[in-house]
């Protein structure tokens, strides 16, 4: 019974949307109160009712009841209650419920702290409701998760193992977060399209609502790349897999909005461009989640299984697509920008980045889409790997970087021996830190420079913090990539190796077995310098029927140790192993995290700015 309150749910939720859609013909009524009231009162429900069925989705998962068709699929009664819980979302029709409710709430949110006049507010709040409307016929259609089954025996499957993760109980939830966020600041430029109002306060308040999409959209992918380093066992954390393309692009354009509507709100400038950015990461949030949730391609990320599902999802990329670029197109004449600017100006420097920002993203959408065209057009597979986006990105990044550190320096740049002799230091330590690669020197040299840029600043605002994070997460990346060393051994017990120029004395103690909640173990023990001890294991899930690597890492400032196992030969008693050692690993994380935390305090900033 109690699943079929989740789908009755739905089913209310979807005709609030529908109700929300047609309020506008009471505004054209004249009734503009009652147009508002009605909107907010529906947006509300709209919230209450999609929280009531995922609560239920959840409840079912909780409880093992199997004649959920999900909860059969998708979990087990032995499963960890944290596992079980994040079984919500580790399949298609629950993450589509996630992404609807978390949809739900940023409209709830926006009703409620939107700083924009009621009409304006209202218009918003309608188009808002028209995507969640799509989404919720989609699931009720195509993707339903309270299916239920009325058979006896019923046999659980359980969650794929790599899903049963630490991580995955908040990376899923928070990329949405970012993926649905864009959606707020998308509805506010096609209305303010509509509507001809391209004042400098819509700017303002559209910034907020950016930067709270961007910075969940960056903790997110943060927290996606430290589970993919320990969770699948390779020892990387950006694979430039498909689905993690697709995550990044919207956060390259993201990152782009925000800085292009800092220039139309104090500046009135880039006005066309700021909305056409907003609707680009709209779309490419879209799809985003279309290639998660399709099976157009193959991915460690990706789970789906029925392409069929994901071209709903697709149709309604073009549909939102095709309508706002046509709107945009009829309204362009109206952009006005004011244009009168020094060439030579932290303005142009910021353009100057979105120009390149944007262009990279172009390069990774192409780049990850060939593949699925070519496909779909020859019948052959193809693959674009990792050599042809570093060899793409990595200059594009050292231009975003370099341009940057100019740009946010540029009051203070004056040809002085001061000056000289820092760009010299910078020099030197960039050239003594590198492998002595250009790649690596140019890199370092731009991201230090930012670093110090932000460093001299007298005063500690978000926008210090953030661009901190920015250079330490490049110099952090380029000192891993070209400094990091890997050996893959086979190992006795006993057998001692020295690693990295002697620096570590690793020894495989023994191999054992273990039992955990749902799985097997095979253990290895490593001691290392003689002082403490490192555990790798190999898992194999039964119920399932798969299994995993679990690397152990001894992780410090300097840098990680990161040991995996492979196959074992029990009749020899030799083990695979797989030692690899990443100076400065943490320091991505710390980089990531200082985005996020620059982002969450530039909103609190621009909110309280916004009271006062």
């Amino acid at each position: 019974m109690i699943p079929e309150i989740g789908n009755f749910s739905l089913n209310i939720a979807s005709i609030c949307c529908l109700m929300t859609i047609i309020c506008p013909f009471i505004k054209l009524l004249g009734d503009r109160n009652t147009y508002a009231k009605s909107v907010k009162t529906l947006t509300i429900l709209q919230f209450v009712f999609f929280t009531l069925a995922i609560s239920i989705l959840c409840y079912s998962f909780v409880v093992s009841d199997l004649s959920v068709l999900l909860v059969a699929k998708h979990s087990h009664q032995l499963m960890p209650l944290l596992y079980k819980i994040t079984g919500l979302w580790g399949n298609h029709e629950g993450s589509i419920l996630l992404w609807g409710w978390e949809l739900s709430l940023f409209t709830l949110l926006f009703s409620i702290f939107g700083n924009y006049k009621k009409s304006f507010k209202s218009d918003i709040l309608v188009l808002q409701s028209l995507i969640l409307g799509f989404i919720a016929f989609f699931i009720i259609s195509s993707s339903n998760p309270f299916v239920r089954i009325f058979t006896e025996n019923i046999s659980a499957k359980g969650l794929n193992p790599l899903l049963q993760d630490v991580g995955l109980a908040s990376h899923p939830p928070l990329l949405y977060a970012g993926y649905v966020g864009f959606s707020i600041p998308y509805s506010i430029s096609i209305i303010s399209l509509l509507h001809k109002n391209f004042e400098n306060h819509i700017a303002k308040n559209m910034r907020i609502w950016a930067l709270t999409a961007w910075g969940f959209l960056t903790i997110g992918i943060t927290l996606g790349s430290l589970w993919a380093y320990r969770e699948l066992g390779w020892g990387g954390f950006w694979f430039w897999d498909p689905v993690e393309n697709a995550s990044l692009m919207p956060w390259i354009v993201g990152s782009a909005l925000i800085h292009s509507l800092i220039l139309w709100q104090k500046r009135s400038t880039s006005i066309n461009w700021s909305i056409l950015l907003a609707i680009a990461c709209f779309c490419l949030s879209l799809l985003g989640t279309f290639l998660v949730r399709s099976n157009v391609i193959v991915s460690v990320h990706s789970f789906a299984t029925d392409p069929t599902r994901g071209i709903a999802i697709l149709e309604v990329l073009a549909f939102f697509a095709i309508a706002s670029i046509t709107l945009y197109s009829f309204r362009y004449p109206d952009l006005k920008n004011n244009d009168q600017q020094p060439l030579i100006s932290k303005e142009t420097f910021m353009m100057l980045n979105n120009i390149v920002a944007t262009t990279g993203c172009f390069t990774i959408i192409m780049a990850t889409l060939y593949p699925i065209f070519y496909q779909y057009m020859t019948n052959k597979s193809i693959t674009i790997g990792a050599p042809y986006f570093n060899s793409i990105f990595i200059p594009i990044i050292m231009l975003n970087i370099l341009f940057a550190s100019i740009g946010t320096s540029l009051n203070r740049i004056k040809l002085s021996i001061s000056f000289i002799l820092q760009i010299i230091i910078i020099l030197i330590i960039s050239y003594l830190i590198s492998d002595h690669s250009i790649k690596s020197f140019l890199c370092l040299s731009a991201s230090i420079s930012l670093l110090w840029s932000m460093i001299i600043r007298k005063k500690i605002s978000p926008m210090v913090i953030s661009h901190l994070g920015a250079a330490i997460l490049v110099i952090a990346i380029t000192i891993v990539t070209s400094h990091e060393q890997v050996i893959e051994k086979v190992m006795k017990p006993d057998e001692v190796i020295d690693f990295y120029d002697g620096k570590w004395q690793i020894k495989l103690e023994k191999i054992d077995y273990q039992y955990g909640k749902n799985y097997l173990i095979r253990k290895a023990y490593f001691k290392i310098n003689n002082s403490r001890y490192l555990y790798p294991e190999t898992r194999h899930y039964p119920v399932e029927q798969a299994n995993t690597t679990e690397c152990a890492i001894y992780s410090t400032p300097k840098g990680d140790l990161y040991i995996s196992i492979g196959d074992y030969d029990e009749k020899n008693n030799q083990l695979v192993v797989r030692i690899q050692y990443k100076p400065m690993m943490s320091f991505i994380w710390v980089g990531g995290a200082m985005l996020f935390i620059g982002a969450m305090l530039g909103v609190y900033n621009n909110s309280r700015a916004k009271k006062s």
